[in-house]
């Protein structure tokens, strides 16, 4: 697997620095997060950042690579199996978790390879659609997750409540699936440009094997992000 994200990265790089018609953009936007946390399903939204350099060939064929920051933040009640903080086998637990607010930091590099999909009728039969293109393909994202969690903790022998913040850990995942861009000229150096992704993380990247040691806390989640930006053209084919 490695093996192949060099060889992806490598054939990006090489198209990118012979490109002569390269673009640098930026694209903000949401995400939905389906994951398994702490024997919980969920469903939480996130905030979607993301930069790129694209080059798109006269082939048809458009590379792009960049750098994508996600944050999700969601309130979680503990279950009864993961409600006690502090306990031994000899002396009843000290603490009580109550609730939990986690924060989840995802730091990605994205490579992206995709084939033109625009309809040519379409765009014969209506100007409007002549500045407009449509493109589809893969998406291979190493990434690295960081947990920050703000507990609210019940001292079980006096009843007193504190709180604590805690850096819990990280998780090396790998991320694949499908890239949809729609782009609109508006000019022909400036492009608006949407984009749909939807990923799949499958813990191939993670050396310290967390889907096995964490299996209750953290599985394989699904990503779908919904961005949208503009790209400047840097220089021209």
């Amino acid at each position: 697997m490695k093996k192949i994200i060099a060889f992806f990265s490598l054939l990006i790089m090489s198209e990118t620095l012979s490109a002569q018609g390269l673009q640098a953009g930026v694209r903000s936007g949401v995400g939905v997060n389906y994951h398994h946390y702490d024997i919980q399903n969920r469903k939480d939204y996130a905030w979607v950042n993301q930069l790129s350099l694209r080059h798109e060939t006269k082939k048809k064929w458009a590379f792009e690579l960049g750098l994508e920051h996600n944050y999700t933040a969601f309130r979680h009640t503990p279950s009864d199996n993961y409600k006690v903080y502090f306990e031994s086998s000899f002396a009843p637990p000290a603490y009580e978790e109550l609730s939990r607010r986690v924060q989840m930091n995802r730091i990605a590099v994205n490579m992206v390879a995709q084939y033109d999909i625009t309809c040519p009728a379409l765009q014969n039969k209506c100007s409007m659609f002549k500045r407009f293109k449509n493109y589809m393909g893969i998406q291979i994202s190493p990434s690295r997750i960081f947990f920050t969690e703000d507990s609210k903790l019940l001292h079980t022998s006096d009843n007193k409540t504190i709180s604590e913040s805690r850096y819990r850990y990280s998780i090396y995942d790998l991320y694949f699936g499908i890239n949809n861009t729609m782009k609109y000229s508006i000019t022909p150096k400036l492009h608006v440009i949407a984009n749909i992704s939807v990923l799949m993380g499958t813990g191939m990247f993670d050396s310290k094997s967390y889907y096995k040691s964490l299996p209750m806390v953290y599985r394989a989640n699904t990503l779908v992000n919904k961005t949208i930006g503009i790209n400047y053209r840097l220089s021209r084919n």
